[in-house]
């Protein structure tokens, strides 16, 4: 009978930690790149919102754009630190967005680049078992690819 009890405290853990990082926690909302396509040699940038789709509320978030040469020379091109995320919406609603300036480098050369917008942030996960109830601190992170055209 312990080993069951065991075994589902494991499972129910895991399960809260795999909600806590789920791969979709956060998305980008209303995303524009200008211009559109991106020039070899001129300044860029990204502007977007952010929505979380898990229901409790992230703490300690930190947003970054990364990429990699040629398209950005350092990695992350700037970062953003943001205290909350309130849960299932739109992060500061409709007039909330960050925007990541760079200089595409004048020796890019023509083509289709991926740059990744990288958000790392914690979350407390409350669990009930055998009527005792365990709360523990998630940290979590979302990948969200952004699709650019170099001309």
């Amino acid at each position: 009978m312990k080993t069951i009890v065991y075994v589902l405290f494991a499972f129910l853990l895991a399960t809260a930690a795999a909600n806590a990082q789920g791969i979709s926690t956060l998305s980008i909302a209303n995303l524009n790149v200008n211009p559109t396509p991106l020039v070899a040699g001129d300044h860029a940038s990204i502007t977007l919102q952010l929505y979380n789709s898990y229901q409790a509320e992230l703490s300690d978030v930190n947003l970054r754009l990364e990429g990699s040469y040629p398209l950005l020379n350092f990695s992350p091109a700037q970062t953003y630190i943001i205290s909350n995320i309130g849960g299932d919406g739109l992060y500061g609603g409709e007039n909330t967005y960050f925007t990541f300036n760079f200089s595409v480098p004048a020796d890019t050369p023509s083509g289709v680049y991926t740059l990744d917008l990288v958000a790392t942030y914690q979350t407390t996960t409350t669990t009930t078992s055998g009527g005792a109830s365990y709360t523990q601190t998630q940290v979590g992170e979302s990948e969200m690819p952004i699709t650019v055209y170099v001309h």
